[in-house]
């Protein structure tokens, strides 16, 4: 992102989402804004809501793309974490806020969150700015416990309901593309919801779950270290940093 008109925006697609919309109401800047307002936009920080905890796929890219604006604009941004509700908390923090154009919000759950009837606030109360992400997921678990995805689902099914899998938040796309996965599958796990990557991974490192749906940034470092083994990369281009992990988006469908 090098052009100062391009801000962000989230909308979410199956395995992949970050989006990040304003807060504003219909329009980027109010009605009664003043064309002195509107040429010395922004001229104070900006606070951006983020719906996952620190650490997380969605908190790391909006800091670094954040860092990025703010190089361009020439302001800070503000990263306030709210977790709970697959985001809807934050949105709703965000959406109470003034319609000034400076307080913008960052989720990957918020298409599902609205037609799951859980947001307080409609699509009417936000404005889009810009896609900014498409990230990886995979099936992840702890080394030493499944060597494929094979022998996961085999055991899966010989063991219905057995298997803990978690993944951040209810109702939101994480647990959508989860039971996909499942349905796909024709197996039964458990779904357990998370509040943030970093509670999934210590909980998936401490055997408390034993599946988890994770994007591959957040978790790179356990794989490198070999304590946390991707047994599927949902893509439909082999990521070369994974040649070992087989890729199967035909499994959960287009």
């Amino acid at each position: 992102m090098t052009a100062k008109g391009k801000k962000l925006f989230l909308l979410t697609s199956l395995f992949s989402a970050l989006l990040i919309v304003s807060a504003f109401v219909h329009e980027t800047i109010t009605p009664d804004a003043s064309d002195r307002d509107i040429q010395n936009y922004p001229n104070r920080d900006i606070d951006v809501y983020v719906g996952h905890g620190p650490g997380g796929g969605t908190d790391i890219f909006t800091r670094t793309i954040t860092n990025e604006m703010s190089e361009i604009l020439g302001v800070n941004f503000n990263i306030i974490n709210q977790e709970g509700g697959s985001g809807v908390i934050a949105k709703q923090s965000a959406s109470n806020q003034p319609a000034d154009g400076y307080t913008l919000i960052g989720m990957s759950a918020f298409a599902v969150t609205t037609a799951a009837g859980i947001n307080q606030n409609d699509l009417s109360t936000l404005q889009p700015i810009g896609r900014v992400e498409s990230d990886i997921y995979s099936l992840q678990v702890r080394e030493g416990t499944f060597e494929s995805i094979e022998e996961l689902v085999s055991y899966a099914k010989d063991y219905p309901g057995e298997l803990q899998f978690a993944s951040v938040g209810t109702m939101g796309m994480d647990e959508v593309n989860a039971r996909r996965f499942m349905e796909a599958a024709e197996i039964d796990m458990t779904y357990v919801p998370m509040e943030g990557a970093g509670s999934m991974h210590s909980n998936l490192l401490g055997g408390h779950v034993d599946v988890i749906l994770e994007e591959l940034g957040p978790a790179y470092s356990y794989i490198e270290s070999e304590q946390i083994k991707p047994l599927i990369i949902f893509a439909d281009e082999r990521v070369d940093e994974f040649q070992k992990s087989p890729q199967l988006l035909s499994m959960v469908g287009n």
